[in-house]
């Protein structure tokens, strides 16, 4: 996409993901999250902290957060009180 050309650590990004054992990676959204989909916990932990080395390295910073997906999609929740 046109605006990965803005964020020059992509790549890298996204190869140390697959490198480390991510069935796929990519830029998410508008970016700036880059998203790696994992097979199993312990691989998302591996991901997770090769891709944080790799943005400490080029200089970008972040953090990984290692989320469960779900399969309940969207839900509407009412206001109520505490």
């Amino acid at each position: 996409p046109h605006r990965a050309a803005h964020f020059v650590a992509l790549p890298g990004l996204i190869a140390a993901a697959r490198d480390a054992g991510a069935l796929g990676a990519a830029l998410s959204g508008a970016g700036s999250t880059v998203i790696a989909l994992c097979d199993g916990a312990a691989a998302a932990r591996d991901v997770a902290a090769a891709m944080e080395a790799y943005a400490a390295s080029a200089g970008v910073g972040g953090r990984a957060t290692v989320v469960r997906p779900t399969a309940t999609g969207a839900r509407h929740l009412t206001d109520q009180a505490p």
